[in-house]
C-alpha cells in the first residue's frame, strides 16, 4: 500500500509541473504545438472530471493550474484558452453526473436526484469558489479572467437550475464587486483594456437576464 500511495504522490507532484506547460503550449505561437496541446487540454479536463472521487487531488491540481492561467497578467491568449477550459470543466462535471440532478418540470422524483446532486456539488463548488475569488481579486487581469470564464460557461450554467439556485446570488454579488473594482483601474494600454473592461459587464448582463 505504501508503494502505491507513494506512486500517487509522485504523479501528483508531476502534474503540478506538467499541466501549466500543457496550457502554455496550447496557446504557443507554433501551429503544430497548438494543434496538439489545445485538444489535449480539453481531453484532460474530460478525463479528470470523470473521477468518481469528488475533489480528487489530481483534479484539483488541474483546476488550480487552469485558474492560474485564466488570471495571467501577460498572456491574453492563455486567459481565453483557460476560460474555455473552465467552461469545459463545468460542462463535464455536469455531464458525468448524467444529468440526473437536472430539475425537470413536472418531475416528482427526488431521491436519486438528491444523491446525484451530492455527487457533483463538490467539484462544481470548487470551481465556483475559485471563480468567485478571482472576481474580487485586487488584480485587474484576474477579474477579467473570471468574467471571461463565466461568459464562456454561461450556457451550461443556465441549463442546470439546481446549480443556478445554489450560486446565482453569490455570483451576482461578486460580479457587482468586480465592476466596482474596474471603475478604479488606472488606464494603461487603453485600447486593450477598453475591450477587456466589457467582460464583467457582459457577465452581469447574463446573470440578470
Amino acid at each position: 500500500k505504501s508503494s502505491s500511495s507513494s506512486m500517487a504522490t509522485d504523479y501528483t507532484a508531476m502534474y503540478k509541473h506538467i499541466f501549466p506547460v500543457v496550457l502554455r503550449l496550447a496557446v504557443d505561437a507554433d501551429d503544430v504545438a497548438r494543434q496538439l496541446f489545445r485538444p489535449l487540454t480539453l481531453q484532460l479536463v474530460r478525463w479528470f472530471t470523470s473521477s468518481s472521487t469528488q475533489e480528487e487531488e489530481q483534479t484539483m491540481i488541474l483546476l488550480e493550474c487552469i485558474i492560474n492561467g485564466v488570471g495571467s497578467r501577460t498572456d491574453a491568449s492563455l486567459r481565453r484558452h483557460c476560460a474555455h477550459a473552465l467552461a469545459e470543466f463545468l460542462k463535464w462535471c455536469l455531464k458525468h453526473d448524467g444529468g440526473k440532478s437536472k430539475k425537470k418540470r413536472g418531475s416528482n422524483k427526488s431521491g436519486d436526484q438528491e444523491n446525484s446532486k451530492g455527487k457533483t456539488s463538490l467539484n462544481t463548488d470548487s470551481l465556483f469558489s475559485r471563480l468567485f475569488t478571482l472576481m474580487i481579486h485586487p488584480d485587474y487581469f484576474k477579474r477579467v479572467g473570471a468574467a471571461l470564464s463565466f461568459n464562456s460557461m454561461y450556457i451550461n450554467f443556465r441549463e442546470r437550475t439546481d446549480v443556478v439556485d445554489k450560486h446565482v446570488l453569490e455570483l451576482a454579488s461578486n460580479l457587482i464587486q468586480s465592476l466596482k473594482g474596474n471603475m478604479g483601474v488606472i488606464k494603461q494600454q487603453q485600447h486593450q483594456q477598453q475591450q477587456q473592461q466589457q467582460q464583467p459587464g457582459i457577465a452581469m448582463t447574463l446573470v440578470v437576464s
